[in-house]
């Protein structure tokens, strides 16, 4: 996490960039793991113009700033021919496995 950080850093000064963070309860709920993470945060807490933020403060931060982020307008993808025919699929295997009333 160091090295990517130090990374997205240094990258920071010529463009934004960010760092998600998102520790899975499995994985770092063991007393050894929270202590590796405590000394990571901390060494990353040390930069004072590093914006520490939840998703929702950064969404909230681009619609009050709308200028100053990238925009693309476009439809939502389609559905592929591929994930489509395995929906339809499982919903007709479904329907054959319902016991229907006399």
């Amino acid at each position: 996490m160091i090295g990517e950080f130090d990374q997205l850093y240094a990258e920071a000064a010529t463009r934004r960039r960010m760092m998600v963070i998102g520790p899975h309860e499995r994985l770092s709920g063991h007393a050894s793991r929270v202590r590796v993470l405590d000394r990571i945060l901390t060494r990353l807490r040390d930069h004072d113009d590093v914006w520490w933020a939840r998703k929702d403060q950064i969404a909230q931060w681009v619609l009050d700033h709308p200028g100053t982020a990238a925009w693309v307008d476009r439809d939502p993808a389609p559905l592929s021919g591929e994930f489509s025919t395995a929906i339809v699929g499982k919903v007709e295997r479904a329907r054959m496995s319902i016991p229907r009333r006399a």
